[in-house]
């Protein structure tokens, strides 16, 4: 079933609807339009599939029309006897425009009131626009309707119904007989009259009547959309305006914590540019670290395998000292090497020769003593004499012992050998002595 929606003023599209519903994509002429949508008569139709003509002096509502209503005809002009131009006065959003002075002078007290000049056109001519049958036509002008109809004079144009307001503006006087008689004169039954509006039936429509019968009710199936200016949608517009109050209200707070999503969002983003910069930092600094490890670990075998090296030729140059250590000719020869630096050192240093040869006699003699001293306290009779005969020779003789005992192993060039073996060792430190001594290297 077709939902119904009336914006009408005065529930004239229910009235209109009930007795052209049955009619598929209809015809309307509206004199005074008006609003798209606020009190219109033609909308509820427009909804259904119905398309027609509007006229109206506002400028305004002439433009809201073309832009709501792009596929129907939109004649801004002012409806008179006379063609041409007519002073208009303009209450804007208001249903009081009149081309009445005295009308706008009664007005002025309570609206604002705005004189202009608008294009005058006769209902002949607004006829000759219509594409062919013309289902309803619907005259309000306030206070003019007579001066619009009696401007349809040779249109063969006859709309099935026709509806005209027939009240004096903001009043219930009725101002019906000043043009009722041009409507009858055309053919057309007066079937219905709604407090404000005079509905006529054409001659060639008489089955139309019957819908007239009752007013608006229950039965027609029709919702108000609360756009009327009348008492009827008070409430609805009331409590729509309620709740649009609560919805700019939630808009606002939307908007605000949108806003405020906004700055945190705007937050994260620094702070995720933030973080990406530093990852860029810590990668870049992470593949430095990574060539700095490769570069050192390279450096590192590198190093490895010299040392290796210098080991090897360490190992090998100790085996050639070793060798020409043990070779005859070395052993042969040592006298004379050791004598040569003995003389080069006493002739550059007296004191430092004679400082390295007590060194060598002290430490080159106590293997002597460490041999002899297990002997002599076991005899007590060389005991008695070597304690008058050498100081503290009591504590020294049990150290020699111990030291006896011990055996003590020394390593000279990777080669073992005895504790009796210690004056050689030393004949070497004293060698060595005597080289620097001399101020000069090894042989």
């Amino acid at each position: 079933m077709t939902r119904l929606v009336s914006y009408a003023q005065n529930f004239e599209d229910v009235m209109l609807w009930r007795a052209l519903g049955h009619v598929e994509h209809g015809s309307y002429i509206d004199i005074g339009a008006q609003s798209p949508d606020e009190d219109s008569v033609s909308r509820m139709f427009y909804e259904q599939g119905w398309r027609g003509i509007h006229v109206d002096a506002a400028a305004t509502y002439a433009q809201e029309l073309r832009a709501a209503r792009p596929d129907e005809v939109v004649i801004h002009a002012a409806v008179s006897e006379t063609p041409g131009t007519l002073s208009f006065f303009e209450m804007p959003r208001t249903g009081l425009s009149t081309l009445d002075p005295s009308l706008a002078r009664q007005h002025a007290t309570s609206f604002e009131v705005i004189e202009t000049v608008v294009p005058a056109v006769t209902l002949d001519q607004v006829l000759a626009h219509a594409p062919g049958e013309v289902h309803w036509l619907k005259v309000d002008v306030e206070g003019a309707e007579a001066s619009v109809l009696r401007s349809w004079r040779d249109s063969p144009v006859r709309p099935w119904v026709v509806v005209v307001e027939s009240t004096l503006p903001t009043t219930k006087l009725e101002s019906h007989h000043e043009w009722d008689p041009i409507l009858v004169a055309k053919g057309y039954k007066f079937v219905y009259f709604d407090g404000l509006n005079r509905f006529y039936v054409s001659s060639e429509h008489p089955e139309l009547g019957a819908s007239f019968a009752t007013p608006p009710n229950v039965f027609d199936g029709v919702s108000l959309s609360g756009t009327a200016t009348s008492t009827f949608g008070a409430q609805w517009r009331e409590q729509w305006a309620e709740q649009e109050r609560k919805w700019r209200n939630e808009l606002t707070a939307s908007e605000s914590n949108v806003a405020g999503l906004r700055r945190d969002l705007e937050s994260v983003e620094s702070a995720r540019n933030r973080l990406d910069e530093l990852l860029k930092e810590q990668i870049a600094q992470g593949q430095w670290l990574a060539r700095e490890w490769k570069q050192s670990h390279e450096s590192i075998a590198r190093l490895t395998e010299q040392a290796h090296r210098w080991e090897l030729m360490a190992h090998q140059g100790q085996h050639q000292i070793a060798l020409m250590a043990s070779s005859l000719s070395w052993r042969v020869t040592w006298p004379i090497r050791f004598g040569g630096r003995a003389l080069r050192a006493l002739s550059r240093s007296p004191a430092q020769f004679l400082g390295a040869a007590k060194r060598l006699v002290k430490h080159g003699a106590r293997p002597l003593f460490v041999n002899i001293a297990g002997p002599i306290n076991r005899r007590p009779l060389l005991r008695r004499i070597f304690v008058t005969v050498v100081p503290n020779a009591d504590a020294r003789l049990r150290a020699w012992e111990q030291t006896a005992r011990l055996r003590t192993l020394v390593a000279v060039n990777n080669k073992p050998v005895q504790a009796e073996e210690i004056l050689s060792v030393r004949g070497q430190q004293f060698l060595h002595a005597l080289r620097r001594a001399s101020g000069k290297g090894a042989a």
